[in-house]
Formats: C-alpha cells, structure tokens, sequence
C-alpha cells in the first residue's frame, strides 16, 4: 500500500491554552506535556508519483494523484498507491465517508 509516506515529528513550546486551537493539537499522535509546555505532533509527507489518500480512518479528505514534483503534508494519515481502482479499493476496504466530487472517477 504506502509506498513512500514519511513521518516528521515536531515538537514546539506553545501554552495549552494556543495548543488546543490548533489543529496538531487534535491529531492523532499529538501530546502535550504540562510541564514542558510542549506540543508535539507529527506529519506524514508524501513525494513520490502515485494516487494519495488522505484520510483520518473515517472520513476521506482526498484523494489525488501527486507527481514526484508535488509533495502533500498533513496531519491525517496519508496513503499511497500506484493506481486509482488500488486506492478505491482501500475507501471501501476502510468504509471510509467520502463526497462524490472528492473523487475524479465519481463527477
């Protein structure tokens, strides 16, 4: 499935009060330390030729065909694929919710 989907982790000093305005704050693999007052996140890059799926395991935001030109970054989960029918396949695999205009095959 993803072929080159690569994770960066963050870390940023930030009060909780501005943390939890931020969407990094809701992300899955967000956690902040009192403490330290950090927030730290993570985000999935993705660069190479291929179909991209971003989604957060219910709900499909995207999906795309990226050029190795092009880089997508999110704090969702990102899939790749080397082809559309692959990538629509892991939608109905997930039993993801999408809208229609979403996706190219579907106007």
């Amino acid at each position: 499935m993803s072929m080159s989907v690569q994770k960066e982790t963050h870390t940023i000093k930030i009060s909780e009060i501005d943390a939890k305005k931020m969407a990094a704050f809701t992300s899955k693999e967000a956690i902040y330390d009192k403490e330290k007052g950090e927030l730290t996140f993570v985000v999935e890059n993705a660069k190479n030729k291929a179909f991209r799926l971003v989604h957060n395991g219910k709900k499909c935001f995207i999906l795309i065909e990226g050029s190795d030109k092009t880089i997508t970054s999110t704090l969702h989960i990102i899939e790749e694929f080397e082809t559309e029918k692959q990538a629509l396949g892991r939608i109905e695999e997930l039993g993801l919710a999408y809208d229609i205009p979403l996706l190219e095959g579907e106007k």
